[in-house]
């Protein structure tokens, strides 16, 4: 039995290993078509993401955005911050916000 708790951590490292990887070192879309994307499905102008206003709509938006970013193309926090205008703390808290949001739905 302890063989195969071991094999099923090294299989899950190795894949989380080869996720990070691909994340890293895959062509990523580029900002503009992520902010897109976000504005989109919010149904917002791309403009209006990146504006400094906190109604629950623009920050909701925002908050797609960063995780598209940060989570799905890989990105790092600081440059989806400065894209942004924003902090990098305040990034992986748009991250935590979006995060919460979608367990919240499921």
């Amino acid at each position: 039995m302890p063989l195969l708790f071991y094999f099923i951590r090294v299989s899950a490292t190795l894949r989380r290993s080869e996720r990070d990887l691909v994340k890293k070192y895959v062509a990523k879309l580029p900002m503009d078509e992520l902010i897109a994307l976000a504005a989109k499905r919010s149904g917002l102008e791309p403009e209006l993401i990146g504006s400094r206003s906190r109604q629950k709509k623009y920050s909701q938006a925002r908050s797609l955005f960063a995780w598209l970013a940060v989570e799905e193309e890989g990105y790092p926090a600081a440059v989806v911050a400065r894209f942004l205008g924003m902090s990098r703390v305040g990034v992986k808290k748009a991250l935590e916000r979006w995060s919460q949001s979608r367990h919240s739905i499921s």
